[in-house]
């Protein structure tokens, strides 16, 4: 008898997010810019580097800052965490990390502040869009319709 599984949207953009890495494309961690890639598949490893740097899996610091609103997102700390979550962590991203982050509220504020002292100003546009994106995700929650 087969077994039963509750996929969740948590689930299948964790899913989409290892498809996404496992593709040779993105081995050295390079620029969609560079490499040409689709628009889709930028936005989603976009969504898999925000989803990276701010749960406390991977970006314990900017976890940290992000959620107590300690006004330290700028230091280098934060900025050593952004970079290995653009390398490497986006990677790796699970459906526990992916829930950890809809089920914190972090205003929008704290967000384009992490934005302004982090992420390359050419590339803000692209994060705005991945960050509604995620927003819309987590409010309409985590089951399949």
């Amino acid at each position: 008898m087969p077994k039963k599984y509750n996929l969740t949207r948590y689930d299948l953009i964790a899913n989409s997010i290892k498809k996404l890495s496992s593709r040779e494309l993105y081995a050295n961690g390079e620029a969609a810019e560079a490499l040409d890639i689709d628009y889709t598949d930028e936005m989603l490893r976009t969504m898999a580097i925000i989803i990276a740097s701010f749960s406390s899996s991977h970006s314990w610091k900017t976890f940290r800052g992000i959620t107590e609103g300690s006004g330290q997102l700028n230091s280098d700390e934060i900025r050593e965490e952004y970079q290995e979550a653009r390398r490497a962590r986006w990677k790796n991203v699970s459906q526990n990390d992916i829930g950890e982050l809809s089920n914190t509220n972090i205003p929008d504020s704290r967000f384009f502040e992490w934005l302004f002292f982090n992420v390359d100003k050419k590339e803000h546009q692209v994060y705005k869009e991945a960050w509604g994106t995620l927003k819309r995700e987590f409010q309409d929650g985590c089951d399949i319709s």
